[in-house]
């Protein structure tokens, strides 16, 4: 997963969101009395909430392992160089 996609996602919740607080606002100044429709929403708005909540440590949970995974990588190199390195010194010493 890219840094676009997961941004995106971020801003597309977000949004929703938003739209979803808008329409209830709407309602509550316009048709009070539909505490089905309010109370319907105000389950939606914090279901996205903890969806946003979800998402946020989703996210910092997955740069710390692509961090890590790139730590790993380069660690991996240094010592296939160290290795090929040791492998030549091995190599002159018997020749």
């Amino acid at each position: 997963m890219d840094d676009y996609t997961i941004l995106r996602s971020q801003v597309l919740l977000g949004f929703t969101y938003a739209k979803i607080q808008a329409s209830l606002d709407e309602i509550k100044t316009k048709h009070p009395t539909r505490t089905d429709l309010i109370n319907s929403m105000e389950e939606t708005l914090e279901h996205i909430q903890e969806v946003k909540l979800s998402w946020n440590q989703f996210e910092q949970e997955f740069r710390a392992m692509r961090q890590n995974g790139y730590r790993t990588e380069l660690i991996n190199l240094e010592l296939k160089e160290e290795n090929n390195r040791i492998k030549a010194e091995i190599n002159a010493i018997r020749f």
